[in-house]
């Protein structure tokens, strides 16, 4: 399997469509919040807190049709999906479709674009941030509730700092969360912020340190 491919290759920005039909057999809980795992890589991640939390419906995205052919053979169920999709370009479509409400984001280590002369390549924009925050407030008022993070992990703290520049120029009400969560008594919280990935491991072994930074969305 690639670990990397080119988002901007012709394949990668063709347009797609997403229809409500799609989803009809599944996430057959509705009123459930839905976690979005961006660059889901080869789904574990997903798994591991959906284990932990049952009361959540998840979806994997990721580029590459390979890896969500694996995660989809190996994790899918009524509340666990996987779909291939380029963000930077279809992400608004696929959000158009869902019947759930998105709740909880995470990107993690799905931003190896950190060069600047790759700055084209990265997923993490304002533009995508912004997208996010519409699709994530549609329900503040039925819902306020309803809990609103993004999640960001990487062994590049390059790429922290500039998920956090996107967020700053998106225009968009999301504070970083400081401080440890260990008093959090939200378990799904809890639950995606600790579940490794794939990647979590290697890097460990490798002995690279992991960097992460948590926001959470201002409705009021």
């Amino acid at each position: 399997l690639r670990q990397h491919v080119n988002p901007l290759a012709r394949p990668y920005i063709e347009p797609q469509v997403y229809t409500a039909e799609e989803w009809r057999d599944v996430y057959s809980q509705r009123l459930r919040p839905l976690h979005l795992d961006l660059g889901c890589g080869l789904g574990g991640y997903v798994k591991g807190v959906a284990k932990d939390c049952i009361g959540w419906n998840y979806l994997g995205l990721d580029i590459r049709q390979p890896y969500i052919d694996y995660a989809s053979a190996n994790y899918a169920s009524d509340s666990i999906q996987y779909r291939q999709c380029n963000v930077n370009f279809n992400l608004e479509a696929l959000l158009d479709s869902l019947p759930v409400p998105l709740s909880f984001v995470s990107m993690l280590f799905s931003d190896p674009w950190w060069k600047s002369t790759h700055v084209k390549r990265r997923m993490v924009t304002p533009e995508l941030i912004q997208t996010l925050t519409k699709h994530m407030g549609k329900n503040a008022n039925t819902q306020p509730d309803l809990p609103r993070y993004i999640y960001v992990k990487s062994d590049e703290q390059i790429v922290i700092d500039q998920a956090s520049i996107s967020i700053s120029k998106s225009g968009t009400p999301w504070v970083c969360v400081a401080g440890t969560l260990e008093n959090n008594h939200d378990q799904h919280l809890l639950s995606a912020t600790k579940v490794e990935t794939e990647r979590d491991i290697a890097s460990k072994r490798r002995g690279r340190p992991i960097y992460s930074r948590l926001w959470s969305l201002r409705t009021e």
